[in-house]
């Protein structure tokens, strides 16, 4: 099942912005996002205050497209 961003990446980054409050200091897995926004929502939940993030995709473009994006000390 894919992630249902009708606007796109922007769509998915506003929805993750309601669990930022909860964020600060969590180990965080994101599961089959990584595609639909090349990387980008790892990052953001690392940005703002996740301990780490683990970003697992079964596709492997999008796990090239998420490497391509960016790299922060707390993304896997």
């Amino acid at each position: 099942m894919s992630f249902y961003a009708r606007d796109g990446a922007g769509d998915l980054l506003a929805r993750y912005s309601f669990i930022e409050p909860l964020l600060e200091g969590k180990r965080v897995l994101e599961v089959g996002a990584a595609r639909a926004t090349e990387g980008g929502s790892a990052l953001f939940l690392a940005e703002r205050g996740a301990a780490a993030v683990l970003s697992i995709e079964p596709d492997e473009q999008g796990v090239e497209a998420a490497l391509r994006a960016g790299h922060h000390p707390f993304v896997q």
